[in-house]
């Protein structure tokens, strides 16, 4: 890997998937539908949400709107999961 990890159980990457894959669901979206509204493709979606990809922050900017969230909120989630599994 080219770039150093974060001394942490969990990446931002992999905990930022996980708060879009649990607010997605928690709405009712599917990929696709959340990719509509974002206008993006629902790969990068299942990509994000699996912590392969590494959204740029208009891309958090595109899924948090789809979302009908700030993206402060998915942001503060992704580091409360951090947080919390550096406890575990």
């Amino acid at each position: 890997m080219s770039r150093k990890q974060i001394d942490a159980p969990l990446q931002p990457n992999e905990a930022f998937g996980q708060v879009v894959r649990s607010l997605r669901k928690e709405k009712g979206l599917s990929q696709e539908e959340l990719g509509f509204r974002c206008d993006l493709d629902r790969t990068y979606i299942s990509g994000i949400e699996r912590g392969k990809r590494n959204p740029t922050i208009q891309s958090i900017w595109f899924i948090a709107e789809g979302l009908d969230e700030p993206p402060g909120t998915l942001l503060a989630k992704t580091n409360e999961r951090i947080e919390n599994a550096k406890e575990e």
